[in-house]
């Protein structure tokens, strides 16, 4: 299993379009992706999840990864993050 932190820098923190965006690519990958925010974990996959989490600007949150392929798609995952939320 692969883990990192990441801090929301979108201003409007991870809104309905970032988060369909966002669980769009992550279907992409074979392996298991979670988001947590606070306690809370959700799939990556699943958008409603996405928002739930309500994950503000400047907020943390922690990516797991697991399965196939999980270290192509932690590096993926980083630089997507990076550039759109």
């Amino acid at each position: 299993m692969k883990q990192f932190d990441y801090i929301i820098q979108e201003e409007l923190g991870l809104h309905a379009r970032a988060a369909a965006k966002l669980a769009r690519y992550a279907q992409t990958f074979p392996c298991d992706i979670y988001i947590q925010k606070g306690q809370k974990a959700v799939d990556m996959k699943n958008v409603m999840g996405l928002i739930s989490l309500k994950a503000l600007k400047n907020d943390k949150v922690r990516i797991f990864i697991n399965g196939e392929q999980e270290g192509k798609a932690m590096e993926e995952m980083s630089r997507y993050l990076g550039d759109n939320l």
